[in-house]
Formats: structure tokens, sequence, C-alpha cells
């Protein structure tokens, strides 16, 4: 698996689905602030539970 950053895969998932950030926190249950965070500034989400 290549080494991508999260953000470059959530920007392509979002793109893939035609999605905005309020459609992706909407369908992630995520806060809409938190997922424009981690795009701009490379915020990691917690991947575990």
């Amino acid at each position: 698996m290549q080494n991508i950053k999260v953000s470059l895969r959530i920007r392509a998932f979002m793109v893939k689905r035609q999605m905005d950030i309020q459609g992706l926190a909407e369908a992630s249950g995520l806060d809409p602030e938190f997922i424009e965070t981690m795009l701009m500034e490379g915020v990691y989400p917690p991947l575990g539970p």
C-alpha cells in the first residue's frame, strides 16, 4: 500500500462521491470543523476503537 496522506485520500473520496465537507460530516458523524481542520492542517483522525 502506498504511503499517501490521509487528507489526500479523503479529498479523493469526496471528489469521487461528489461530496462537500458538510456531506462528509453527515455521512461520517464527524464535526465539519474537524474535517476541515484535518484537510487543511494534516490532523489525523483516530483509526481505532
